[in-house]
């Protein structure tokens, strides 16, 4: 079943089950009733062997809701599942507010890029494997998180 919303497709699979189970389709729409589209930029980035069609070494997502002041965050592939650093967007929205930068869009400090990834890195459960170890995919998420947060700072510094 795919389900359209904007200009996000999400996909949910459905082996060895028919498209009309309604058990199915309600469970999914759960999920995208409780999505909220982002109002500001959002960063995406992975570590893989090759850029497409592969699954990722580790994989991050950043989105900025400038309108709440929020930031939203998706690690993949550093934790037995999906998940979210909250700790991390708690800090960095409230860096952010406390600095007054949601409204100047003055420049991202370096070393608040810096601890983000620190705490995104905290948040995530890695296992070793063949792709990579825990170790590599925690320093990787963290290098990942920063990078993701000062470009997306950066596209809404443009944005304005």
């Amino acid at each position: 079943m795919t389900v359209r919303w904007n200009s996000l497709t999400l996909t949910h699979s459905t082996r060895n089950r028919k498209l009309s189970d309604t058990k199915n389709r309600l469970r999914f729409s759960g999920f995208c009733n409780k999505w909220t589209p982002p109002t500001g930029p959002q960063q995406f980035c992975k570590i893989g062997t090759r850029n497409a069609m592969v699954i990722a070494v580790a994989a991050f997502g950043l989105a900025l809701h400038p309108d709440r002041r929020a930031v939203g965050t998706g690690i993949g592939s550093a934790a037995p599942t999906p998940r979210r650093a909250v700790d991390a967007e708690r800090f960095l929205a409230g860096e952010l507010a406390a600095a007054g930068l949601w409204e100047s869009r003055g420049a991202l400090p370096e070393g608040l890029a810096r601890a983000f990834g620190e705490r995104v890195a905290a948040a995530t459960a890695p296992i070793d494997d063949v792709r990579g170890s825990a170790a590599y995919r925690r320093h990787s998420i963290g290098v990942l998180a920063r990078r993701a947060a000062t470009w997306a700072w950066t596209d809404y510094r443009k944005a304005a």
